[in-house]
C-alpha cells in the first residue's frame, strides 16, 4: 500500500495519526535547529509508517535538498532482513 494511501486511509486509525501530529508538534516544540526537527521527524514518520527509510526534501526556487533523514539500523549497516 503506497504511503499516501497509508496516511489518508479511510479505515485506518485516526486516533494513530493524531497521535502522530502530536508527537510532531512536541519534537517541533523541542529542536533547536530546523535541521533537527526535520530529523527527528522522519524518525517519526518511519515508526508510524512502518517505512525502514524515510527523507524528507525541501525545495528552494529549482533546488531540492535533503533536510532531514531517518534509515532503520538494519538498512544503515547494510545487514538484510531474514523475515
Amino acid at each position: 500500500m503506497s504511503l499516501i494511501k497509508r496516511i489518508f486511509s479511510e479505515h485506518g486509525s485516526q486516533a494513530l495519526h493524531w497521535a502522530l501530529i502530536e508527537r510532531v508538534s512536541a519534537l517541533s516544540a523541542s529542536a533547536r535547529s530546523l535541521g533537527e526537527f526535520l530529523t527527528h521527524t522522519a524518525a517519526e514518520f518511519s515508526r508510524a509508517f512502518d517505512l525502514p527509510r524515510v527523507a524528507i526534501l525541501l525545495r528552494r526556487d529549482a533546488t531540492l535538498y535533503g533536510a532531514g533523514e531517518f534509515c532503520a539500523v538494519e538498512i544503515d549497516n547494510g545487514a538484510v532482513i531474514d523475515k
